[in-house]
């Protein structure tokens, strides 16, 4: 990149560069899911053998569905970013780049509902000696942290790519 101005070929290694990172990441977490499930189900089937509270086997479920959620999602990333085609015509590929580098896309809707069936888990699965609103407290300190800090590497690691992405599309279509 000279003068302002951007080079197709230097942003379109750089996005093969960012995307396949982001499928090695996907991928492992898709792992990572994909062993904590069976693991999950084998500890809420032992659960339910020893007559844990239903308050209990509810946790466990809510929490097997945010692990189901998550590794629905990593395995979605994982697919999308290991399968980009940079042989598109440029417009198409810049917009898809510029799409894929938005912080918050339509699949975020699941990573809500994984965060929220986590949530219950975690309600459900409090003592009941504990207080549950500083537990709440806590997880929602923790949830706003890892927005601000996902919106933090957003805006120096990925925000450049795209817009770098929009400045291409702009030259392009004047």
């Amino acid at each position: 990149m000279q003068n302002n101005t951007i080079e197709l070929s230097d942003l379109t290694g750089k996005l093969q560069s960012e995307d396949q990172r982001y499928s090695n990441i996907a991928k492992r977490m898709k792992i990572m899911y994909y062993i904590m499930i069976p693991v999950y189900i084998i500890y809420i089937i032992r659960l339910f053998q020893t007559g844990s509270s239903m308050t209990e086997l509810l946790g466990g479920l809510c929490f097997l569905l945010a692990m189901i959620v998550f590794a629905y999602i990593f395995n979605k990333f994982h697919k999308d970013y290991k399968d980009i085609d940079y042989s598109l015509p440029t417009l198409l590929m810049l917009k898809e780049a510029a799409k894929r580098y938005t912080p918050f896309r339509q699949n975020t809707i699941w990573v809500l509902l994984g965060v929220v069936f986590f949530d219950v888990g975690l309600v459900l699965g409090v003592p009941e000696s504990e207080n549950v609103w500083y537990i709440q407290a806590i997880f929602l300190g923790a949830i706003v942290t890892a927005i601000f800090v996902g919106l933090l590497i957003w805006r120096k690691r990925y925000k450049p790519l795209r817009d770098d992405a929009l400045k291409l599309i702009e030259q392009l279509m004047n």
